[in-house]
């Protein structure tokens, strides 16, 4: 075979192995990710039996207090029907609030299990396809440069661990972009709640309105909670140790959330601080953008070492020919 020939073949080889190796590696995240998925639905189906019993304990609250006469309240408990009522009222919301939020969380794992098994199917396929390639590619090499197959193959590891650092990264870069997704979705539905007020008082249309802005702001955020979680897990993986501050910044965050979703309708809304509950989702819509800065800078160093090996790999080759 003719020198050009020998350089066309190992380079389509090349070509068509990276490929495979990105699609390998795509199915390697997703597998050990749906690890990780079946313990968090193991333990959402644990919180949402403890959040049932105390919506029922709740719920059993507030009708002995509403069956129960202001005498009956006074010598019992000692404060007034009504505060209590409210309070017990108010306990019975939250415990329904934490019950739907871990429910649409199970339901979002539950759902994103189904893909991501579906997609695994193909796992073995894969795997095979790319081992097959990697023998192709070794044996074109003994064949055609055999005095300097060591050398290329070394190369060859290098290009390897690149390519699958650089899926990873893009990985994580994607899922970075779905949670700025639906934190923004959370910022617009906010955006056009009406504060209640006079204004909309005895106005039905505005109300259901509001209602149904006020539900796409929660199912957002739940949303948003859970990819957020999703991009730490993977950040922790990438980076490890370095993450530490990214890790602290998104458990505060998702503190927020848990205490947005249980006081939404209660206080940001009617006491007129939409601006309020904004603000945390614009800065953690920040600190993603960043941190997903950072992951393109980190891949764009990628991309010089991989074209830098490349360029040595073909000179090594071409100087054989």
């Amino acid at each position: 075979m003719g020198g050009t020939e020998q350089f066309k073949l190992v380079m389509n080889i090349q070509k068509e192995l990276e490929y495979k190796l990105e699609e390998f590696k795509s199915f390697e995240l997703a597998k050990k990710y749906i690890i990780k998925i079946e313990k968090d639905i193991k333990a959402k189906h644990v919180m949402l039996q403890q959040f049932y019993v105390r919506l029922e304990e709740e719920c059993e609250d507030v009708e002995k207090l509403e069956k129960m006469s202001v005498r009956a309240i006074f010598e019992n408990i000692l404060v007034d029907k009504e505060k209590q009522l409210e309070k017990e009222r108010q306990e019975y919301l939250n415990a329904v609030l934490s019950y739907n939020e871990c429910k649409k969380h199970l339901e979002l794992l539950s759902y994103e299990r189904k893909i991501i098994k579906n997609k695994l199917k193909n796992y073995d396929k894969i795997k095979s396809e790319l081992h097959a390639l990697s023998r192709k590619r070794e044996q074109t090499l003994m064949q055609e440069y055999p005095l300097a197959h060591q050398l290329i193959s070394d190369i060859n590891k290098r290009l390897d661990d690149l390519i699958s650092y650089k899926k990873e990264l893009q990985e994580v870069i994607i899922i970075g972009v779905k949670a700025n997704l639906e934190l923004e979705k959370t910022m617009e539905s906010l955006e056009q709640v009406i504060p209640w007020g006079e204004f909309i008082m005895n106005q039905p249309d505005l109300e259901f309105d509001n209602k149904i802005f006020i539900n796409k702001a929660s199912d957002h955020a739940i949303n948003a909670k859970k990819i957020l979680e999703h991009f730490e897990y993977e950040l922790i993986d990438v980076y490890g140790d370095q993450n530490r501050p990214i890790q602290s910044y998104l458990e505060r965050f998702n503190c927020f959330i848990d205490i947005f979703l249980k006081n939404l309708i209660v206080d940001w809304v009617l006491f007129r601080k939409i601006k309020e509950a904004r603000y945390p989702f614009h800065q953690m819509n920040l600190e993603v953008k960043n941190i997903i800065k950072i992951l393109n800078s980190d891949l764009k160093e990628l991309g010089i070492k991989q074209e830098a090996l490349m360029a040595k790999k073909e000179k090594i080759i071409q100087e054989l020919n």
